[in-house]
């Protein structure tokens, strides 16, 4: 498991380089949240550990960023005492926070906890959906009969939400709300352009399609394989190694 972490205290980094490394996480340290984007978009950490206080761009802007790249779990490091802050942050963009000063063993089990709450998440590993399509979400990355189609951040985020609800319809606003990062606009036309180009991106241009399916005036729903076959299997997620606690 790769593990990004951005601070401006180079004692810090160099502290949760030694550590995470002895429990078995690659670890990578940046002190500027534009060098940490920059390596983050060659490629994509399984879990990001953030200061809020950054130079150049806060913590905050470095997430949305982030976020836009792929979906990254975030566990934001925090002096900040302000309540109304670390709620903002756990709302918009993290899964847990930890308050500096904090003790290592403290943060080793909320990144436990969060990488062990994901790793049940279908959209957390490859999943082959059937013979035809396999699903990559935190790559942004999905297989069609063997070739390879990019994800868009918003079109990979949309297809998260609806493997995530599989069988379930999901409500536009609910759609909206999940795929467009705060503060940028979406909008239901944005959305139907978006679930189209998805749709071809996954080989699902067929009248009617396969897997995504439209619940008119309400939203969309990702189909369960016994729509088609009461007796075909679920599908089936490759095995990402988590690493257990010290205890």
């Amino acid at each position: 498991m790769q593990i990004l972490a951005v601070d401006d205290d180079e004692s810090i980094l160099a502290f949760l380089r030694v550590r995470l490394e002895q429990d078995g996480f690659e670890v990578s340290t940046y002190r500027t949240g534009p060098e940490a984007l920059e390596a983050a978009a060659g490629h994509l950490p399984d879990l990001a550990l953030v200061d809020l206080r950054l130079p150049g761009i806060d913590g905050f802007e470095f997430s949305r960023q982030l976020l836009q790249m792929g979906d990254v779990p975030i566990i934001m490091l925090t002096a900040v005492a302000d309540e109304e802050t670390v709620v903002a942050g756990l709302e918009r963009y993290a899964e847990d926070y930890v308050n500096k000063p904090f003790h290592y063993p403290e943060l080793r089990a909320r990144i436990s906890r969060v990488l062990g709450r994901r790793g049940t998440d279908p959209t957390n590993a490859r999943v082959i959906i059937d013979e035809h399509l396999t699903v990559d979400i935190p790559r942004r990355t999905v297989w069609v009969d063997g070739d390879a189609q990019r994800l868009s951040p918003i079109e990979a985020r949309l297809l998260a939400t609806l493997l995530q609800n599989r069988g379930r319809v999901v409500p536009q606003e609910v759609l909206l709300r999940r795929a467009w990062s705060a503060g940028d606009e979406g909008e239901p036309d944005s959305l139907w352009v978006r679930m189209r180009n998805l749709r071809r991106k996954i080989g699902d241009a067929s009248n009617p399609p396969r897997y995504v399916l439209t619940e008119r005036g309400v939203g969309y729903r990702f189909t369960d394989a016994r729509d088609h076959d009461p007796k075909a299997p679920l599908p089936v997620p490759y095995t990402r190694r988590v690493v257990a606690a010290r205890p």
